[in-house]
């Protein structure tokens, strides 16, 4: 087991516009990042380093261009077992699964209520994509975390965290 845990958030930038988003993340953020090629150096500065790695953001997935080639780099340098994503699940299709289940040992995604749920704080479609990137992720055989942020409305229906227990057990 790794000694240290690094959460790298790679990206501001997102395609949602959740309402409780931590990061501030936004498909407009304008908040300067690292540059590719100094993203590529960063994985130089792991080198020895018993740690265990979780690239985040906004939307890892949103610039798959540079962050595929990243997630290849970083996954040789510190090997799969070390490498997790956490996102959204936003543009992960079968390809982009097989992609990730021959770098990372887990994608960690957050949905808050089942698919075809509505959901006030999440923007239209969010839990339909991520459950179906859960489906794609899962066929292609990478280790899915699902996490939820607890908010006002499943305190006034808890029926929505059993349904999203039991949708994550089928799933």
């Amino acid at each position: 087991m790794s000694s240290l845990s690094i959460i790298w958030n790679v990206t501001n930038r997102c395609p949602w516009n959740c309402a409780f988003c931590v990061m501030d993340a936004g498909i407009n953020c304008s908040r300067a990042e690292l540059s590719m090629e100094d993203k590529m150096k960063a994985i130089n500065h792991l080198t020895g380093i018993d740690c265990k790695v979780d690239l985040s953001g906004g939307e890892v997935m949103l610039n798959r261009k540079d962050h595929m080639p990243l997630i290849k780099a970083l996954s040789k340098k510190i090997g799969k077992k070390h490498l997790g994503i956490s996102c959204s699940g936003a543009f992960i299709g079968p390809q982009e699964a097989v992609f990730l289940a021959e770098n990372v040992s887990e994608v960690e995604m957050t949905m808050d209520a089942v698919p075809d749920r509505g959901f006030t704080n999440r923007p239209e479609h969010y839990h339909e994509i991520a459950g179906q990137a859960a489906d794609h992720l899962k066929r292609a055989g990478v280790n899915v975390g699902l996490q939820t942020v607890i908010t006002r409305e499943h305190l006034n229906n808890p029926f929505i965290l059993d349904e999203l227990y039991a949708w994550m057990h089928e799933h």
